[in-house]
Parts: structure tokens; sequence; C-alpha cells
């Protein structure tokens, strides 16, 4: 059996909302073999926990450095993720220090080459690719007491 590389630890997670609004929100990002996980905790203090974001490293994944930006008002080191042959595969990630963006880029490197070492022997993935970008599905929310507001101002309007 071969070993599979592990890499976690906190990252921000770049992108731009559904109302156009960007956001940098800081997650706990983990990478064991092809697998990426991102939590809102740390797993390892909250093993409860599910991952908000979930998938694996596909073998054409592009991993660029974007070098420092400013984010909400400071500075962060970005490392921009994507895939060629599916513009809906995308997003970014970004980090305090040059030298950890460094380090998330082999980590997604060294999944990339096991995605691609398990394409080559045939073994077929069971779960979606990561995307960062894409919007989680979310429960819908009601308000309590709401209809009532609404019927007194159609009533009051007619």
């Amino acid at each position: 059996m071969a070993v599979q590389y592990e890499y976690l630890g906190w990252v921000y997670n770049i992108g731009v909302n559904s109302v156009g609004h960007e956001y940098c929100h800081l997650r706990f990002l983990t990478i064991r073999g092809k697998s990426v996980a991102m939590y809102k905790r740390d797993p390892l203090d909250n093993p409860e926990i599910e991952p908000i974001r979930k998938g694996v490293v596909s073998p054409t994944l592009v991993c660029e450095e974007l070098g420092r930006q400013r984010v909400n008002h400071g500075d962060v080191y970005v490392l921009r993720l994507y895939n060629p042959m599916d513009q809906n595969m995308k997003g970014q990630i970004a980090c305090a220090t040059p030298g950890e963006v460094r380090k998330w880029l082999e980590a997604f490197e060294k999944a990339r080459l096991q995605a691609e070492y398990d394409m080559m022997r045939g073994v077929n993935w069971n779960e979606n690719e990561i995307n960062f970008d894409g919007h989680r599905p979310r429960l819908r929310r009601y308000v309590y007491g709401l209809g009532k507001y609404l019927r007194i101002s159609k009533s009051t309007a007619a």
C-alpha cells in the first residue's frame, strides 16, 4: 500500500458571493492523497464537524501563485486553482506569507500527481472534483410570522 501525502492548515478562502461582494474567510484545509476538504473549524479539535466543501484534485488542476494582493484592508499571498477543462472548477486561497503559499502549491501539486497516477492505473473516482468558488447548498430558512405581515400589507394596499 502506498503512503498518502497529507497536508493541512489554515488558509483564507477568497471569492465573490452571489450579490457580487468579495469575501475572505479563514478556513481549515486538508489534503490527503488527492482528497481535499475545507472546514470552518479545525477537524482535529472538533472530530464531529463536517466539511463545508470536499472533493478530489483532478489530474488537470492548474495552480498558480498570484503574489501579494490587498483583500479586506489586509495583504495576503494568493494561490489560484482552476481546471482548464472545466471553467466552473476554480477558486482562490490565500496565506499570510509567501512561504505558506509555496507549501500549499507543493501540496496541490503532489495531490495532482497522485490523481494522475491513479488515472494511469485505472482507479475510478467516487467523489466530485473540488470547487472552491461554487456556492454551497443552503437550507431554506423561513421567517416565522412574516406571512402575517405580507397579508396585512396586501389587504391595506388593495
